[in-house]
């Protein structure tokens, strides 16, 4: 299961993240994602991210090579993005 918040800020939209995301979850991250990025520029706030699958590193990889910051990565994710 996952969760996904919106903290609207003066010049940026914070989506934060809870739960697990994976392959099966990560459609309402997209859809949400989609949503803000047409109106405002968007960060994600990864800190209640508790599980990842390949799928979900694969994502986050491509979002950063569009250049939208992932924040406060637990150290294992961090890691997998690394490696990826």
């Amino acid at each position: 299961m996952i969760r996904v918040n919106k903290l609207e800020e003066e010049h940026r939209i914070t989506l934060e993240v809870e739960g697990e995301l994976t392959s099966s979850t990560l459609e309402s991250l997209v859809s949400e994602l989609a949503q803000t990025r047409a109106t405002q520029s968007v960060q994600l706030d990864l800190a209640a991210v508790d599980h990842v699958d390949r799928e979900a590193i694969k994502f986050l990889c491509a979002l950063r090579s569009q250049r939208i910051p992932l924040k406060n990565c637990q150290p294992y994710l961090s890691e997998a993005l690394l490696s990826f």
